[in-house]
């Protein structure tokens, strides 16, 4: 992640990372940024072909992006040494 210090551009952080699926289809779009407290903001852009608006359809967005995005981010256990002392 990178953070600017000029205050001149009308952004102060560029971060994150995207990824694209593209077929002669479709799209699909999956944006990760970190945040200030380390935690993750996921993104998922897709189109959802055959889902019409019914009482089903959250239900039915809900678990094809999770499907999709569980492809891009899940959970690892990563131990961080502090390595200053090495310098």
């Amino acid at each position: 992640m990178i953070t600017i210090q000029n205050s001149n551009l009308p952004f102060t952080e560029i971060s994150g990372v995207r990824f694209r699926k593209v077929t002669e289809e479709d799209v699909t779009t999956v944006t990760i940024d970190l945040m200030r407290d380390r935690s993750l903001l996921v993104t998922l852009v897709s189109p959802l072909p055959g889902v019409t608006i019914s009482v089903d359809m959250m239900d039915h967005v809900v678990q094809q992006s999770a499907r999709i995005i569980g492809d891009f981010v899940f959970d690892i256990d990563i131990q961080f040494e502090d390595r200053r002392d090495d310098l």
